[in-house]
């Protein structure tokens, strides 16, 4: 679950990146955040994951008020939000298993429960084949589920996706969208932003749309 109330987000004394904004995403819910460049969305992503905090207004996710948090809360709070990014950023030099095992090693999980939790990531995107491949032996769609495995394999209950079908051809792209839907049939909660409207029209989930700063709709997408 995300919820933002009256969310005002400034840089300095002039600039405003978010202004007031409101919003629920329930959970097990998609949704698509769009706008041009420079609208708000990469801001609302970072409040999201804690990488930055509000000026004014309350950000909430899974119960948690992320002005609230310190320390070690912080870290636990974002275990449970995956991310997805355009850009894949896998590490070149490790094995697709390794790369999507990242996460839990850092989480301190002991190494015994690590490996059925990765393939059981893998297994899901369709990939649990290609394990032990380095991601350059992998082609541009195979690499961005290797990125949704390693998002998903902590099991959170949020994950955003930042372009993450940018890079991607149509068929491919419409794979990666076919996972998260997957992914919120079990209840995960899932914020995709994009500039694609022809994705956003074939997939006709909730469409939030941000304009220099405000959330200028918040709409069901139709056929």
């Amino acid at each position: 679950m995300i919820r933002f109330e009256s969310v005002s987000k400034r840089y300095g004394s002039q600039f405003e990146a978010l202004r007031d904004v409101n919003f629920e995403l329930p959970t097990g819910e998609m949704a698509f955040l769009t706008g041009h460049s420079g609208a708000g969305k990469s801001t609302l992503l970072k409040l999201i994951m804690l990488i930055e905090r509000p000026s004014s207004g309350r950000v909430i996710v899974n119960d948690r008020d992320h002005g609230q948090l310190k320390g070690r809360q912080i870290a636990l709070a974002r275990r449970d939000i995956g991310m997805v990014y355009q850009d894949h950023n896998l590490l070149d030099d490790r094995s697709v298993f390794d790369n999507v095992a990242l996460p839990l090693v850092i989480a301190g999980m002991p190494p015994r429960d690590i490996p059925n939790r990765v393939h059981a990531a893998l297994d899901l995107v369709g990939l649990k084949h290609r394990a032990k491949a380095i991601p350059h032996e992998l082609s541009g769609g195979e690499q961005q589920r290797v990125g949704i495995a390693r998002a998903v394999v902590g099991k959170p209950s949020v994950i955003l996706a930042d372009e993450p079908t940018g890079n991607l051809d149509p068929q491919l792209a419409v794979e990666v969208m076919n996972i998260f839907e997957d992914l919120s049939r079990v209840g995960v909660s899932i914020l995709v932003a994009t500039h694609d409207l022809s994705m956003i029209a074939r997939f006709r989930h909730r469409l939030l749309t941000l304009k220099a700063g405000q959330l200028v709709s918040d709409a069901e997408v139709t056929a």
